[in-house]
Protein backbone atom coordinates (compact mmCIF):
# COMPACT_ATOMS: atom_id res chain seq x y z
CA UNK A 1 0.00 0.00 0.00
CA UNK A 2 1.49 3.40 -0.98
CA UNK A 3 1.24 6.57 1.07
CA UNK A 4 -0.54 9.61 -0.37
CA UNK A 5 1.60 12.22 -2.09
CA UNK A 6 2.70 14.90 0.31
CA UNK A 7 1.02 18.23 -0.56
CA UNK A 8 2.49 21.64 0.18
CA UNK A 9 1.27 24.14 2.78
CA UNK A 10 0.17 23.86 6.40
CA UNK A 11 -3.34 22.63 5.60
CA UNK A 12 -1.96 20.25 3.06
CA UNK A 13 0.53 18.88 5.59
CA UNK A 14 -2.28 18.34 8.11
CA UNK A 15 -4.34 16.46 5.56
CA UNK A 16 -1.31 14.38 4.63
CA UNK A 17 -0.65 13.41 8.25
CA UNK A 18 -4.30 12.50 8.82
CA UNK A 19 -4.34 10.31 5.70
CA UNK A 20 -1.02 8.68 6.59
CA UNK A 21 -2.24 7.95 10.12
CA UNK A 22 -5.40 6.36 8.76
CA UNK A 23 -3.39 4.13 6.45
CA UNK A 24 -1.03 3.13 9.26
CA UNK A 25 -4.00 2.33 11.49
CA UNK A 26 -5.53 0.16 8.79
CA UNK A 27 -2.24 -1.74 8.43
CA UNK A 28 -2.06 -2.36 12.17
CA UNK A 29 -5.70 -3.40 12.25
CA UNK A 30 -5.11 -5.82 9.38
CA UNK A 31 -2.11 -7.36 11.11
CA UNK A 32 -4.06 -7.73 14.35
CA UNK A 33 -6.93 -9.36 12.49
CA UNK A 34 -4.57 -11.81 10.84
CA UNK A 35 -2.96 -12.68 14.17
CA UNK A 36 -6.36 -13.28 15.75
CA UNK A 37 -7.66 -15.34 12.86
CA UNK A 38 -8.77 -18.87 13.68
CA UNK A 39 -7.93 -21.45 11.03
CA UNK A 40 -10.73 -23.53 9.57
CA UNK A 41 -10.89 -27.28 10.10
CA UNK A 42 -12.97 -29.78 8.18
CA UNK A 43 -14.25 -32.93 9.91
CA UNK A 44 -13.05 -36.28 8.59
CA UNK A 45 -14.95 -39.52 8.23
CA UNK A 46 -14.34 -41.92 11.14
CA UNK A 47 -11.40 -44.27 10.60
CA UNK A 48 -13.73 -47.09 11.62
CA UNK A 49 -17.03 -46.84 13.52
CA UNK A 50 -16.31 -45.43 16.98
CA UNK A 51 -12.77 -44.38 16.07
CA UNK A 52 -12.72 -40.67 15.30
CA UNK A 53 -10.43 -39.34 12.59
CA UNK A 54 -8.42 -36.18 13.01
CA UNK A 55 -9.92 -33.11 11.30
CA UNK A 56 -8.07 -31.60 8.36
CA UNK A 57 -6.85 -28.06 7.92
CA UNK A 58 -8.65 -26.03 5.26
CA UNK A 59 -5.91 -24.08 3.47
CA UNK A 60 -6.49 -20.44 2.57
CA UNK A 61 -2.97 -19.08 3.03
CA UNK A 62 0.33 -20.93 3.50
CA UNK A 63 -0.94 -23.86 1.44
CA UNK A 64 2.32 -25.81 1.67
CA UNK A 65 2.27 -25.66 5.46
CA UNK A 66 -1.36 -26.84 5.50
CA UNK A 67 -0.53 -29.72 3.17
CA UNK A 68 2.35 -30.76 5.41
CA UNK A 69 0.10 -30.72 8.47
CA UNK A 70 -2.63 -32.67 6.71
CA UNK A 71 -0.13 -35.33 5.63
CA UNK A 72 0.94 -35.77 9.25
CA UNK A 73 -2.69 -36.03 10.36
CA UNK A 74 -3.42 -38.60 7.65
CA UNK A 75 -0.37 -40.58 8.74
CA UNK A 76 -1.59 -40.60 12.33
CA UNK A 77 -5.03 -41.83 11.24
CA UNK A 78 -3.45 -44.57 9.15
CA UNK A 79 -1.28 -45.72 12.05
CA UNK A 80 -4.26 -45.93 14.38
CA UNK A 81 -6.27 -47.80 11.74
CA UNK A 82 -3.49 -50.38 11.40
CA UNK A 83 -3.26 -50.78 15.16
CA UNK A 84 -7.02 -51.21 15.51
CA UNK A 85 -7.05 -53.86 12.78
CA UNK A 86 -4.17 -55.72 14.46
CA UNK A 87 -6.03 -55.50 17.75
CA UNK A 88 -9.11 -57.16 16.23
CA UNK A 89 -6.97 -59.81 14.57
CA UNK A 90 -5.14 -60.64 17.81
CA UNK A 91 -8.22 -60.75 20.03
CA UNK A 92 -10.64 -62.39 17.65
CA UNK A 93 -14.04 -61.25 16.42
CA UNK A 94 -16.16 -59.58 19.09
CA UNK A 95 -13.41 -59.71 21.72
CA UNK A 96 -11.68 -56.40 21.06
CA UNK A 97 -12.52 -52.72 21.06
CA UNK A 98 -10.79 -49.52 20.03
CA UNK A 99 -12.23 -46.05 20.47
CA UNK A 100 -10.76 -42.65 19.89
CA UNK A 101 -11.91 -39.12 20.61
CA UNK A 102 -10.32 -35.91 19.34
CA UNK A 103 -10.31 -32.45 20.91
CA UNK A 104 -9.01 -29.33 19.15
CA UNK A 105 -7.38 -27.15 21.81
CA UNK A 106 -6.02 -24.30 19.66
CA UNK A 107 -6.78 -23.18 16.09
CA UNK A 108 -4.27 -20.39 15.67
CA UNK A 109 -2.86 -17.89 15.62
CA UNK A 110 0.53 -19.44 14.83
CA UNK A 111 -0.18 -22.89 16.30
CA UNK A 112 -2.67 -25.69 15.68
CA UNK A 113 -3.16 -28.13 18.54
CA UNK A 114 -5.35 -31.20 18.85
CA UNK A 115 -5.36 -34.09 21.28
CA UNK A 116 -6.38 -37.64 20.44
CA UNK A 117 -7.38 -39.98 23.25
CA UNK A 118 -7.36 -43.69 22.39
CA UNK A 119 -8.75 -46.50 24.52
CA UNK A 120 -8.51 -50.15 23.54
CA UNK A 121 -8.85 -53.73 24.64
CA UNK A 122 -7.16 -56.42 22.57
CA UNK A 123 -7.90 -59.51 24.60
CA UNK A 124 -5.09 -59.12 27.10
CA UNK A 125 -5.20 -58.91 30.86
CA UNK A 126 -6.56 -55.36 30.92
CA UNK A 127 -7.63 -52.46 28.70
CA UNK A 128 -5.28 -49.60 27.97
CA UNK A 129 -5.39 -45.96 26.91
CA UNK A 130 -3.14 -43.28 25.48
CA UNK A 131 -3.15 -39.53 24.95
CA UNK A 132 -1.48 -38.19 21.80
CA UNK A 133 -1.10 -34.41 21.37
CA UNK A 134 -0.42 -33.11 17.88
CA UNK A 135 0.86 -29.54 17.83
CA UNK A 136 1.96 -27.81 14.63
CA UNK A 137 3.47 -24.51 13.59
CA UNK A 138 1.00 -23.04 11.10
CA UNK A 139 3.73 -21.04 9.34
CA UNK A 140 5.89 -24.04 8.46
CA UNK A 141 3.63 -27.06 8.93
CA UNK A 142 6.24 -28.66 11.19
CA UNK A 143 5.51 -30.28 14.52
CA UNK A 144 6.59 -27.99 17.34
CA UNK A 145 9.94 -28.57 18.97
CA UNK A 146 9.49 -27.98 22.68
CA UNK A 147 13.23 -27.67 23.16
CA UNK A 148 13.04 -24.39 21.23
CA UNK A 149 9.97 -23.03 23.00
CA UNK A 150 10.86 -23.94 26.57
CA UNK A 151 13.93 -22.46 28.26
CA UNK A 152 17.01 -24.67 28.51
CA UNK A 153 16.99 -24.26 32.29
CA UNK A 154 13.65 -26.07 32.37
CA UNK A 155 14.58 -29.10 30.28
CA UNK A 156 16.28 -32.44 30.68
CA UNK A 157 15.04 -33.63 27.26
CA UNK A 158 12.40 -32.59 24.77
CA UNK A 159 10.85 -33.74 21.52
CA UNK A 160 8.39 -32.75 18.87
CA UNK A 161 4.65 -33.11 19.15
CA UNK A 162 3.07 -34.86 16.23
CA UNK A 163 5.80 -35.83 13.79
CA UNK A 164 6.50 -39.43 12.89
CA UNK A 165 9.96 -39.59 14.45
CA UNK A 166 8.85 -38.69 17.97
CA UNK A 167 5.10 -38.83 18.03
CA UNK A 168 4.61 -38.57 21.78
CA UNK A 169 6.74 -35.40 22.04
CA UNK A 170 7.62 -36.03 25.67
CA UNK A 171 9.51 -33.49 27.76
CA UNK A 172 11.57 -34.36 30.82
CA UNK A 173 11.73 -31.42 33.21
CA UNK A 174 12.43 -31.18 36.92
CA UNK A 175 10.71 -27.78 36.97
CA UNK A 176 7.51 -29.16 35.44
CA UNK A 177 7.68 -32.24 37.68
CA UNK A 178 7.86 -30.02 40.76
CA UNK A 179 4.90 -27.95 39.56
CA UNK A 180 2.91 -31.08 38.84
CA UNK A 181 3.60 -32.68 42.22
CA UNK A 182 2.51 -29.48 43.96
CA UNK A 183 -0.63 -29.11 41.83
CA UNK A 184 -2.73 -31.55 43.83
CA UNK A 185 -3.78 -33.34 40.64
CA UNK A 186 -2.39 -36.77 41.56
CA UNK A 187 -4.15 -37.04 44.91
CA UNK A 188 -7.32 -35.62 43.37
CA UNK A 189 -7.42 -38.81 41.28
CA UNK A 190 -6.50 -41.09 44.18
CA UNK A 191 -4.74 -40.35 47.51
CA UNK A 192 -2.26 -43.13 46.71
CA UNK A 193 -1.23 -41.31 43.53
CA UNK A 194 0.63 -38.64 45.50
CA UNK A 195 3.21 -41.14 46.74
CA UNK A 196 3.38 -42.94 43.41
CA UNK A 197 4.02 -39.72 41.49
CA UNK A 198 6.55 -38.53 44.07
CA UNK A 199 8.58 -41.68 43.52
CA UNK A 200 8.40 -41.63 39.71
CA UNK A 201 10.76 -40.00 37.23
CA UNK A 202 8.34 -37.89 35.24
CA UNK A 203 8.23 -37.02 31.56
CA UNK A 204 5.38 -34.97 30.17
CA UNK A 205 3.21 -34.56 27.13
CA UNK A 206 2.58 -30.86 26.47
CA UNK A 207 0.04 -28.96 24.41
CA UNK A 208 -1.47 -25.45 24.38
CA UNK A 209 -5.08 -24.98 25.45
CA UNK A 210 -6.59 -21.68 24.31
CA UNK A 211 -9.82 -22.08 26.30
CA UNK A 212 -7.90 -22.50 29.55
CA UNK A 213 -5.19 -19.98 28.57
CA UNK A 214 -2.13 -22.06 29.27
CA UNK A 215 -0.08 -25.14 28.51
CA UNK A 216 -1.36 -28.54 29.57
CA UNK A 217 1.13 -31.04 30.95
CA UNK A 218 0.34 -34.71 31.48
CA UNK A 219 2.71 -37.43 32.74
CA UNK A 220 3.60 -39.96 30.08
CA UNK A 221 4.91 -43.50 30.19
CA UNK A 222 3.86 -44.34 33.74
CA UNK A 223 3.61 -48.04 34.62
CA UNK A 224 0.13 -49.39 33.97
CA UNK A 225 -0.55 -49.88 37.67
CA UNK A 226 -0.37 -46.09 38.23
CA UNK A 227 -1.33 -44.90 34.73
CA UNK A 228 -4.62 -43.51 36.09
CA UNK A 229 -2.58 -41.07 38.20
CA UNK A 230 -1.57 -39.14 35.07
CA UNK A 231 -4.22 -36.44 35.24
CA UNK A 232 -3.61 -33.41 32.99
CA UNK A 233 -2.71 -30.10 34.65
CA UNK A 234 -2.93 -26.61 33.12
CA UNK A 235 -0.10 -24.15 33.78
CA UNK A 236 -1.41 -20.58 33.17
CA UNK A 237 0.48 -18.32 30.78
CA UNK A 238 1.22 -15.90 33.63
CA UNK A 239 3.12 -18.62 35.50
CA UNK A 240 4.90 -19.73 32.33
CA UNK A 241 6.12 -16.18 31.68
CA UNK A 242 7.75 -16.16 35.11
CA UNK A 243 9.51 -19.40 34.17
CA UNK A 244 10.95 -17.86 30.99
CA UNK A 245 8.84 -19.71 28.44
CA UNK A 246 8.95 -18.25 24.92
CA UNK A 247 6.79 -15.12 24.88
CA UNK A 248 5.88 -15.63 21.22
CA UNK A 249 4.09 -18.84 22.15
CA UNK A 250 2.39 -17.40 25.21
CA UNK A 251 1.26 -14.23 23.41
CA UNK A 252 -0.66 -16.18 20.77
CA UNK A 253 -2.21 -18.48 23.41
CA UNK A 254 -3.47 -15.35 25.17
CA UNK A 255 -4.82 -13.97 21.88
CA UNK A 256 -6.61 -17.25 21.14
CA UNK A 257 -8.06 -17.28 24.64
CA UNK A 258 -9.55 -13.78 24.43
CA UNK A 259 -10.91 -13.77 20.89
Amino acid sequence: MSLPKRPSGALGLTAFLVAASAIAASIVTGEAAERAHAVRLAPSRAVVPGLAALPRLVAVRRARAAQRINRALAQSDAQVSDLAQSCRADAGAGKSSWTRSVAVTMRGPRYLSMVATDAWYCGGAYPDAETVPLVFDLRTGAAVEWGRLLPATMLRSAGSAGDGSNQDGTVASDVLADLYRKSGKPEAVNPQCKEAIAESSLSFLIWPDAKRDGLVIQPSGLPHVIAACAAPFVIPTATLRQLGVDSGLLDVVDIAHHR
